[in-house]
């Protein structure tokens, strides 16, 4: 489970990270929900009932705004989910700072970290500098299917390619 606070700042657990764009949603400016029965029976199949976002395309805090007026009820609605945190490509940028001490470049901050890092390597980045957990999971359509173990203290990371749910157990 992974221990992180929320955006009204109390603790809560997620174990599963939705991506957005070409997931569950065709894009940011197409909110057309796509793999809805796929991502909902991975979800159900596990007993997960709160989820996080983890997507690029929320950069800054008006796309929170954005993300939690407009599309959070969409997916929460489809998904039968309750969406109780979704970091900007900001507190992304914040956080990975912190825990590895990178910094980007700040003219071209936010292009530097998702080019630099990546989906993979910021999402493994993020988890190990936010939250205590047993297994974190991320679906998203550009990660490859890969688990991630620590032998001495058994947690683990999944990353799930949206489009191989259900092919894989």
């Amino acid at each position: 489970r992974c221990d992180v606070y929320n955006n009204d700042m109390y603790t809560t657990s997620i174990t599963c990270w939705l991506d957005l764009e070409q997931t569950i949603i065709a894009s940011w400016d197409d909110v057309f929900l796509i793999n809805v029965g796929s991502i909902k029976e991975f979800l159900k199949d596990r007993g997960i009932t709160e989820v996080g976002i983890f997507s690029f395309a929320i950069y800054n805090e008006a796309d929170k705004e954005e993300f939690q007026k407009n599309v959070k009820p969409i997916i929460e609605r489809a998904l039968g989910v309750t969406v109780i945190l979704w970091p900007s490509v900001r507190d992304m940028i914040r956080i990975d700072k912190q825990y590895t001490g990178d910094h980007f470049d700040s003219e071209n901050e936010v292009h530097d970290y998702i080019q630099f890092r990546g989906k993979k390597d910021g999402f493994i980045n993020y988890i190990n500098a936010t939250c205590n957990f047993d297994t974190a999971i991320l679906i998203d359509d550009v990660v490859p299917d890969l688990t991630l173990s620590h032998r001495f203290d058994g947690w683990s990371i999944e990353l799930w390619n949206v489009d191989s749910l259900g092919k894989r157990k």
